[in-house]
């Protein structure tokens, strides 16, 4: 008889576990459902220019030498980046040391606008979604840091770059959870629909929902770079087909440049930080 009745709760419990899913599923569904479109993100002319330039700042110069040990004139550039209204206008405009822009991508630019971060798509077009899964899974067991290490450890994007995957994973957990859970208990999930092009709940949910405040942080994700992915898409809409340059994210030359960028940027934050602390003691 108590086994019985053991088994009759323990269903009951099931039963009550997979309505509440369902109506959490229904609810976040319906938001997603009332969500805009994100096609406009890829159809914009807006695009995020690329030209290689020279430091002039006397300091900057001096890091840049540092971190390479020589005074050549390789040493001393650096990336311009660059938001433009249209493909014309950026190929049409000039970095202040005469370089010539190129599209780096479609649509504005932003923290993974950059050749190291981009070749990190490319390399990675087929396993990068399956990766970010796996710490979004960490992410929902153990928190936030835990998916950040998870991401810095398999993919390596630079800090500010992994810092916008690491809140769509936080987004996609406050909004798509339910969904996601659901689908895949109940549902198939497959991104690979090659005929209608359309995306699995969960992964639809994601986009509508996160993809939005992402590419606002990101500026370059896989398709606004031209890269097709592990995820079906609509090439003739959502790839970008304004990079003309092929695989300009491993010319080396663009890469080293990249390099030096990035070590000015932590240079004068560090500066920053270092002028803030005097300030913070006289206020305790």
């Amino acid at each position: 008889q108590k086994a019985r009745s053991c088994l009759q709760y323990s269903l009951l419990g099931v039963m009550l576990f997979v309505i509440l899913l369902w109506l959490g599923m229904e609810f976040q569904e319906r938001t997603v459902s009332q969500a805009d479109d994100t096609l406009p993100f890829y159809t914009t002319p807006r695009v995020c220019g690329i030209a290689l330039d020279k430091l002039s700042d006397e300091k900057d110069i001096m890091v840049a030498e540092d971190s390479t040990g020589s005074a050549d004139e390789a040493s001393s550039s650096f990336l311009a980046i660059q938001t433009f209204d249209s493909k014309e206008t950026a190929l049409d405009s000039k970095s202040s040391s005469g370089d010539e822009f190129f599209v780096g991508h479609c649509g504005d630019c932003g923290a993974c606008s950059n050749p190291h971060d981009i070749s990190i798509y490319d390399d990675t077009q087929n396993t990068l979604f399956d990766t970010s899964k796996k710490c979004a899974a960490k992410a929902l067991m153990w928190g936030r840091k835990t998916a950040g290490t998870c991401l810095e450890e398999n993919v390596g994007f630079t800090s500010n770059c992994n810092e916008c995957w690491l809140e769509n994973i936080m987004c996609d957990l406050r909004q798509c959870l339910l969904v996601c859970t659901w689908h895949g208990i109940f549902g198939h999930v497959d991104n690979s629909n090659s005929d209608q092009h359309e995306l699995n709940r969960c992964t639809l949910c994601d986009e509508k929902k996160c993809g939005p405040a992402f590419l606002k942080c990101a500026g370059a994700n896989r398709r606004r770079s031209g890269i097709v992915s592990d995820i079906e898409r609509d090439v003739n809409q959502e790839v970008c087909h304004s990079v003309e340059r092929d695989n300009w994210w491993k010319e080396d030359e663009l890469q080293r440049a990249f390099e030096k960028t990035l070590m000015i940027e932590e240079s004068e934050q560090a500066e920053q930080e270092s002028t803030k602390k005097p300030n913070e003691w006289h206020s305790i």
